[in-house]
């Protein structure tokens, strides 16, 4: 009895070992790391600064800022605030309220939740 228990409990770091490999392939699975091909994102989180402000920079597809470009936050079908990039493709916009919404840039839409 005493020996089967001692090699059960030798064998504790491989399972734990292997609990943690298992453990660290569930959560990567659906990564975007981890996909073969693009990775639909439902929604985003994003934490509003001070009493409702949301800023960013819009960026074309070389990381480089663009200007003149409309940002819009909508509520269901309303628009709730909107703001042009700046030259360095800056833009802010105060007021929201914290809950799901859609950003559009330009005509590109994404889900988010304000917090």
């Amino acid at each position: 009895m005493l020996k089967s228990v001692w090699s059960v409990s030798k064998n504790v770091p491989s399972l734990r070992k292997a609990l943690c490999l298992f453990l660290a392939g569930l959560i990567s699975v659906g990564t975007p790391v981890m996909a073969g091909g693009p990775v639909e994102i439902r929604s985003t989180d994003v934490t509003l600064k001070g009493e409702g402000v949301l800023s960013g920079t819009v960026l074309n597809v070389s990381a480089q800022p663009v200007a003149g470009v409309t940002v819009r936050v909508l509520h269901g079908e309303s628009v709730v605030a909107t703001s042009t990039s700046d030259e360095q493709g800056h833009f802010y916009v105060k007021g929201l309220r914290h809950g799901s919404h859609v950003i559009q840039v330009g005509s590109v839409q994404h889900p988010v939740r304000f917090w």
